[in-house]
């Protein structure tokens, strides 16, 4: 029997943009199924210059707690389907992502920048998970995080040159050779 992979994307604040589109692309290209769920329930995205519209928007009408639902019910309906389901997740994707590393149907998890994981360290999860920072945070030290979570062996934990964003290839902040050797040790990752 042919073993199926997928793997579910999870978007920053600003929704399903051509960010998410780019990584569409760079999965599948890796032969994987990619589901890409809007945790935002509109069709609408938000456009860069509106950050805090949009982190507003996230934090009020979604948040945390019912994005990590909504993955869920997408984990336990792809389980019937596929033997290996990959999370990877961006900014509050990321977070979201952490919060569903505890789910038994998950393979290993993909964190880029998720900064509310710091507010989320009790999470123990059960697959391999690398988080990756940039260490120019703003809001908060990414070392402390990595202290925070030192405790988990299943966490791989870097940060590396660069800030929010650098894996956006659509950010003035991207960082192209840093994600790429990321997304190649996260390949590699079994």
């Amino acid at each position: 029997m042919n073993k199926r992979t997928c793997i579910i994307v999870l978007h920053e604040i600003y929704g399903v943009n051509n960010h998410m589109a780019y990584y569409r692309q760079v999965f599948e290209q890796q032969q994987m199924d990619v589901y890409i769920p809007n945790l935002l329930n509109r069709a609408k995205v938000f456009s860069y210059d509106e950050e805090e519209k949009a982190y507003e928007y996230f934090m009020k009408e979604v948040g945390f707690e019912k994005a990590k639902k909504m993955v869920e019910e997408l984990i336990d309906t792809l389980a019937k389907q596929y033997d290996f389901i990959q999370l990877v997740g961006f900014s509050v994707g990321a977070t979201v992502a952490w919060l569903c590393s505890e789910h038994p149907a998950i393979q290993k998890v993909l964190c880029f920048y998720g900064s509310r994981i710091r507010s989320y360290t009790n999470v123990i999860p059960k697959v391999p998970v690398q988080i990756v920072f940039g260490k120019n945070e703003k809001a908060f030290s990414p070392e402390n995080v990595r202290i925070g979570l030192s405790e988990h062996p299943l966490v791989t934990f870097e940060i590396v040159e660069g800030t929010h964003g650098f894996a956006n290839p659509y950010d003035q902040m991207y960082r192209e050779q840093t994600t790429k050797r990321v997304l190649q040790q996260w390949f590699d990752l079994k």
